[in-house]
């Protein structure tokens, strides 16, 4: 992900909810990448989730791809682009 303009992971999804806003924030690197707002609460916490694994997720695809691109089918590379991809979809989830 060096090669990208994009702020490094982690993101952290920070609930910023009150009685009146359902508002999110996404944090990396001790300032704002985003600010989520939704009228359906449940909604907007999955979107704030997702988008604060997107990072993971990129990196995840990225192992992937360089396992698939470079022919390097061998049990070790499949487990370590699986597990970090499976990683990625939990934090997407929120578990």
């Amino acid at each position: 992900m060096k090669d990208h303009k994009i702020t490094p992971a982690p993101w952290t999804h920070y609930d910023d909810s009150d009685s009146v806003t359902n508002r999110h924030e996404i944090v990396a690197m001790g300032k704002t990448v985003c600010h989520i707002y939704c009228s359906v609460k449940d909604e907007d916490t999955a979107n704030a989730k997702l988008i604060a694994a997107a990072p993971d997720l990129y990196a995840a695809l990225n192992k992937l791809l360089d396992v698939y691109v470079n022919n390097q089918f061998n049990h070790e590379n499949l487990l370590k682009a699986e597990t970090e991809a499976r990683l990625a979809l939990k934090k997407a989830r929120g578990e």
